[in-house]
């Protein structure tokens, strides 16, 4: 049975919606807290410390607040105060060491994360390949996927492929994201010539999840690879 199916999963969405179809008080809503904080940092931060911080939500669970920090300090991102006020209450909840970090105050803080337009661009005419196979065939046979994207970023070097996920609620996006996008890291090394010498970065959200500036333009410019409902083009 899919998760948006789940009787339980329907009751949790109705009361405790924050929580993405999880159950308070088992630990999983804070998984949800965390993976919602790095989406919403997508674009911001530099591609590989966001991948290595996905990466250590599942590996090393307690860096990663300080870790985020860091990365924001060392690429000059100023963090709004929702974003703040999540990295201390993660932080409390799973028990780092020490508590809150003190570098937390040496973050710049902004009101909203400004728009980035033109970030994403439609590429007309360029076919699915190899590669856009192969991504959307290791994500779509998981549990939980709905659909999925391939987008292509304007970076200063060339556009840049970023896949983007939509999967159902109580579904552990956080470790589908760490799954797919070591996948595409082996997917990558077998055909360099195709997709680049760049792994492409992996935006999975739940159902129901308000995308950010970045992921807007993602999704208004992309391509759809993939649905559960067929309709893919």
């Amino acid at each position: 049975m899919a998760p948006a199916e789940d009787p339980d999963v329907e009751v949790h969405l109705q009361w405790w919606p924050a929580a993405r179809g999880f159950a308070p008080g088992t630990g999983d809503e804070y998984f949800v807290q965390l993976h919602e904080l790095l989406l919403a940092l997508a674009g911001r931060l530099p591609d590989a410390d966001l991948v290595s911080l996905r990466r250590s939500v599942v590996t090393d669970l307690a860096v990663v607040p300080e870790a985020t920090v860091v990365s924001a300090l060392d690429a000059g991102v100023a963090l709004t105060r929702p974003e703040v006020n999540a990295i201390v209450e993660i932080s409390r909840a799973f028990g780092v060491p020490g508590g809150e970090t003190p570098k937390l105050a040496r973050l710049a803080l902004v009101d909203a994360v400004p728009d980035d337009p033109g970030r994403f661009t439609a590429r007309p005419g360029v076919a699915q390949d190899f590669t856009d196979v192969s991504a959307a065939a290791s994500l779509k046979y998981e549990r939980g996927p709905l659909r999925i994207w391939r987008a292509w970023r304007a970076d200063g070097d060339g556009p840049r492929r970023v896949y983007l996920a939509e999967v159902a609620p109580a579904t552990e996006a956080w470790l589908l994201t760490d799954r797919f996008q070591q996948d595409l890291a082996k997917v990558i090394a077998a055909r360099p010539a195709e997709a680049g010498d760049v792994v492409p970065t992996v935006e999975i959200f739940w159902a129901g999840w308000e995308p950010g500036p970045y992921h807007r333009s993602a999704l208004e410019t992309g391509e759809l690879l993939w649905s559960r409902d067929g309709g893919a083009a």
